[in-house]
């Protein structure tokens, strides 16, 4: 068997070459290493096309379509609980991050195990708070346990867990929340302070050097823009 090069975004070529895999597969003529590549790439691109659908029917059937080889494939289940996750549906992945959270320590899971909906709140907390043992600075698993607090409607222990991640290096994205939430518990003066330090996080990568001026130039805000009339 050959397989060409094909369009990866077309419906036709994945879902042919899937079902080609298959065939490879029982006949044995491929090498595994390029096999395995294939047949990763065919249902990453189905699965990412099974998101575009409104039903999130078609992409739970998509991704039990997957073969199990390819769904301990840390890009597949972030794919596919980002998209659960983006159709307020991701119940059916709380337990796939916690099998995928035991099994290995990875941020990218806990931190969107942070997000994902389960079916029982507390519980889920509880699990979250457990890793703690071993991970106890860890800014992810800070902000994590914010998030879920505040699920809960703990928003003392929320305030707590979130700080914790900041002072511990925790993402602009840390600051963003914890400011919203020091806004809804009418602590607006800390909130600014949040903002800012989350806004002073983004930019950092992007240091801007200003000239100097001269004690001689002429101060800024006597600057004006002049515009020139073509007329």
């Amino acid at each position: 068997y050959e397989i060409y090069q094909c369009d990866w975004s077309s419906d036709v070529c994945s879902s042919d070459l899937k079902d080609l895999l298959v065939v490879i597969r029982k006949l044995n003529v491929m090498g595994y290493d390029v096999l395995y590549q294939l047949t990763t790439e065919c249902h990453y691109q189905l699965l990412k096309k099974a998101g575009e659908n409104e039903d999130v029917a078609v992409l739970q059937r998509t991704w039990s379509e997957v073969p199990k080889e390819q769904r301990l494939n840390k890009k597949f289940l972030l794919k596919y609980g980002q998209l659960l996750v983006d159709k307020n549906s991701s119940e059916p992945l709380e337990p796939l991050l916690r099998k995928a959270i035991h099994n290995k320590w990875d941020t990218d899971f806990v931190y969107l195990y942070g997000k994902v909906n389960g079916n029982n709140a507390t519980r889920q907390l509880a699990t979250a708070e457990s890793w703690l043992a071993k991970h106890d600075n860890d800014p992810v698993l800070l902000l994590t346990l914010g998030r879920l607090c505040m699920r809960n409607h703990l928003w003392g222990k929320a305030r707590e867990y979130i700080s914790l991640s900041v002072d511990n290096g925790g993402s602009e994205e840390a600051c963003y929340i914890l400011a919203q939430l020091l806004e809804k518990l009418g602590e607006t003066d800390d909130a600014m302070q949040y903002y800012e330090k989350g806004l002073s996080i983004a930019v950092d990568p992007f240091p801007i050097e200003l000239p100097k001026l001269a004690l001689t130039e002429e101060s800024p805000s006597t600057q004006r823009l002049t515009l020139i009339s073509n007329k």
